[in-house]
């Protein structure tokens, strides 16, 4: 299902396109319309959401779990990455 507007989906935020997965993978006319619209013009956010994308839920859950084992149970990980510089924007 191609989202054409925030309107559809109201979680998504003022600007945000959210495609599906299964509607990128296939790339119909509709898709590539909307994905136009997201990144071309004075409208244009230049942001796209994907959702349902195989697997990308347990990977995430995955990988909190391994911060928090690190955070909580690895002393010597903790001073490993202690110097890395966060590059999240905005930080």
């Amino acid at each position: 299902m191609v989202s054409h507007s925030d309107k559809d989906h109201p979680e998504a935020g003022n600007g945000l396109t959210i495609v599906d997965y299964e509607d990128l993978q296939r790339l119909d006319d509709d898709t590539l319309q909307l994905l136009s619209n997201a990144f071309v013009g004075t409208a244009a956010y230049g942001v796209v959401g994907i959702r349902g994308v195989p697997g990308y839920r347990e990977s995430r859950k995955g990988a909190f779990e391994k911060a928090v084992n690190v955070a909580v149970h690895d002393s010597a990980a903790r001073q490993q990455f202690a110097g890395v510089r966060q590059t999240y924007p905005g930080k």
